[in-house]
């Protein structure tokens, strides 16, 4: 996937954890990301099958920063102790 697809993956996943955070996971429609994104529904289509799979975008998302911030933590504790 190139940079541009790459980013607009991101976009999509950053606007859709809004969406899922207001709405949750079981009223969100593929048209409320949609329209979150400002983007068509065969844009949507050409990242995502449907929300399960973005939820699941979103959750991997969510850990791969917890994971960051505890390395960057950790860091920080390191340079201290030393």
């Amino acid at each position: 996937m190139g940079e541009k697809s790459e980013q607009k993956k991101k976009l999509i996943v950053n606007r859709a954890r809004a969406v899922f955070s207001e709405k949750g996971f079981k009223a969100v429609t593929m048209k409320d990301i949609v329209d979150a994104c400002e983007i068509s529904r065969g844009g949507l289509y050409l990242y995502f099958s449907n929300t399960a799979e973005i939820f699941q975008a979103v959750l991997d998302t969510e850990a791969e920063e917890e994971l960051d911030e505890e390395d960057h933590l950790d860091e920080k504790t390191l340079k201290y102790r030393s």
